[in-house]
């Protein structure tokens, strides 16, 4: 009876515990969808709301288009490339265009680069990308932007031996060759507006997830935000989107406890003050910025799993405005 009566107050401790977790601090506000978990959204962001049918379907289109090329831009380049390659992506600045491909039979090769001019006529191959240490590893063009001086900047992301690399280079018109500029470990994810490049990174010997802005002429590196924990067995900030404005930054963050446990965050570039802005009740979700519709609304995807089903819901959140904006 002694025995059980323990047992019994620990169970009840311990429920007490998760129900003091799952409580949403003062502030917060949830979306109830009987089919997914409730997603709350605390006070940095106004009201959020579910995607049509339709919406989605035109984010999806508008997501590829981004991320790949449009559909005119792939069958101008397939047309280009070498018998035997197949077109990835095409990534367009200035006057030129450039493809990435790889060899169709061929999974593990790494991708090449070409440039072609405003006509797709072929200007010829990217010499000097970074390779992998241990092997062929995969390399990408993540942005290209054109420099006055003729100079067109690419960073470009490629897996070292299982650990992300970025590396931001030059390619001078017509030499054609990659030129390093800098190297940042764990440096994958991108975001470029104008002037304003942006990295995540995990800086240090012992290394934290950091979130810098970068200078591409200097190499300078400017934190905007840094974890207070090192980032060792768990998953770093990813996914930043970067308002068009340049003022706000979106990314999903990992809190300290799981690397599983995903909740969206806003990073004011100006101030450098973060606030966490939606999550959901469970903490195991997978919350991704996908674009800012305008310089007070975020598209994103809060993706839950149950079993071997996954469901993908897309959300636009509108945030509340300072006066000064």
């Amino acid at each position: 009876m002694q025995m059980r009566g323990k047992t019994t107050c620990a169970v009840a401790a311990a429920l007490l515990v998760v129900a003091g977790c799952l409580i949403p601090p003062r502030g917060a506000k949830a979306i109830i969808d009987s089919r997914i978990p409730p997603v709350i959204y605390l006070p940095p962001v106004e009201n959020i709301w579910p995607l049509t049918p339709e919406e989605v379907q035109t984010e999806r289109v508008r997501e590829h288009r981004e991320a790949v090329a449009p559909a005119e831009d792939l069958a101008a380049a397939a047309g280009v490339l070498p018998k035997g390659y197949v077109v990835c992506s095409v990534k367009s600045a200035g006057e030129v265009h450039a493809v990435i491909g790889r060899l169709a039979t061929h999974d593990v090769v790494p991708p090449n680069l070409w440039f072609c001019d405003k006509d797709w006529q072929m200007l010829g191959e990217v010499t000097g990308l970074p390779q992998g240490s241990e092997g062929p590893y995969h390399n990408y063009v993540l942005e290209l932007r054109p420099h006055p001086d003729g100079v067109y900047w690419g960073v470009i992301a490629t897996l070292e031996g299982g650990a992300s690399v970025a590396q931001l280079g030059f390619i001078r018109l017509p030499e054609l060759t990659f030129r390093p500029k800098l190297r940042l470990e764990g440096g994958a994810d991108l975001a470029w507006r104008g002037d304003r490049v942006i990295l995540s990174v995990s800086l240090g010997a012992d290394p934290k997830s950091s979130i810098v802005e970068l200078s591409p002429e200097s190499g300078a590196l400017k934190i905007l935000y840094q974890e207070d924990a090192s980032v060792a067995g768990r998953a770093p900030i990813g996914h930043i989107v970067l308002s068009s404005d340049g003022r706000r930054l979106a990314f999903a963050r990992a809190p300290l406890r799981s690397h599983l446990e995903y909740g969206l965050w806003l990073l004011d570039t100006a101030t450098g003050r973060c606030q966490k802005a939606v999550y959901d009740e469970t903490g195991l979700l997978d919350c991704m910025p996908i674009r800012w519709d305008g310089p007070d609304t975020l598209v994103f995807t809060h993706t839950t799993e149950r079993g071997a089903r996954v469901r993908h819901t897309w959300y636009r959140a509108r945030l509340k405005l300072s006066a000064d904006e």
